[in-house]
């Protein structure tokens, strides 16, 4: 049961993973969808509040993949976001994820950073690193849409080192940051700049 008393999320697992569905005075205002395959989840991955604005409660569900090393902080973030009609979900695989440091609002519109890892075998050093690329999606109605755009930090690629770095990497010539950021903006499965919603469940179908 959502803060407003009325709005109930109910969350499932089948054989292909966590169903989410959204009843609303006990009728059904987002049919089930396929929010993550991950397994693990626990009470502190339910969130629920006002991300989209638009005076509705909406809802965040941060699934862990249950991974080690690195990949412990590797989950499938699913935003349950309302519209007129209902409410739609959308997943975005991230590292990290959660409410505190994710969501940043930019010039009064609500907008996630997403974190993704990935290596270049060569860089300018001749070395073989890794590293972090960081995307900004804005959070549109009920939609996400790949908005790097919409700040000067945006897309930062910074090399994953030991020590804290937050500076934009000099180690990597610009194909090889756009083929960082190719690779990090995948499996959003983008339609132009919006990302793809999730898919009901086939069982359902």
């Amino acid at each position: 049961m959502a803060t407003d008393q009325n709005t109930e999320l109910i969350l499932e697992r089948n054989e292909e993973g966590f169903i989410a569905q959204v009843l609303s005075g006990g009728k059904t205002i987002m049919e089930p969808k396929l929010c993550t395959s991950f397994a693990p989840f626990f009470d502190n991955m339910y969130h629920c509040g006002f991300i989209n604005d638009d005076n509705q409660i909406d809802f965040l569900l941060h699934f862990y993949c249950g991974g080690n090393g690195l990949n412990s902080d590797f989950n499938e973030v699913t935003l349950l976001l309302s519209n007129d009609k209902g409410y739609e979900a959308t997943s975005i695989h991230t590292f990290g994820g959660g409410p505190e440091n994710h969501y940043v609002k930019l010039e009064g519109k609500p907008h996630f950073i997403m974190k993704s890892f990935g290596g270049i075998a060569e860089c300018l050093d001749g070395k073989t690193h890794n590293f972090w690329t960081y995307n900004l999606l804005e959070i549109k109605g009920d939609t996400l849409y790949l908005a790097n755009q919409n700040h000067r930090n945006f897309p930062r690629t910074i090399w994953y080192t030991f020590e804290p770095n937050s500076n934009e990497t000099d180690m990597l010539s610009q194909k090889d940051k756009e083929d960082l950021l190719i690779r990090s903006v995948q499996d959003l499965e983008l339609i132009g700049n919006t990302v793809s919603h999730c898919p009901e469940p086939i069982q359902n179908n």
